[in-house]
């Protein structure tokens, strides 16, 4: 996915905010993980697989260096 300039100034004006968002949210799943049915947990894994990957993201658009595999979103 492609990010616009103006989406990306919004991700760096508010990147402790969507942070701190994405980590009450896996914080979250890791909890519903332990009442969530067997058949049904490698759904909420791949969710926190993806909240976790969105915030390497974030980090990787907010830094001035970019690794050399970053591939974008």
């Amino acid at each position: 996915m492609k990010l616009s300039p103006q989406e990306i100034d919004f991700l760096k004006r508010n990147e402790l905010i969507i942070e701190s968002i994405l980590k009450k949210r896996i914080d979250d799943l890791k909890e519903e993980i332990l009442e969530t049915p067997e058949d049904k947990r490698n759904n909420i894994i791949s969710f926190i697989r993806e909240y976790k990957a969105g915030l390497g993201v974030l980090k990787e658009i907010n830094s001035d260096q970019k690794s050399d595999n970053f591939t974008g979103i």
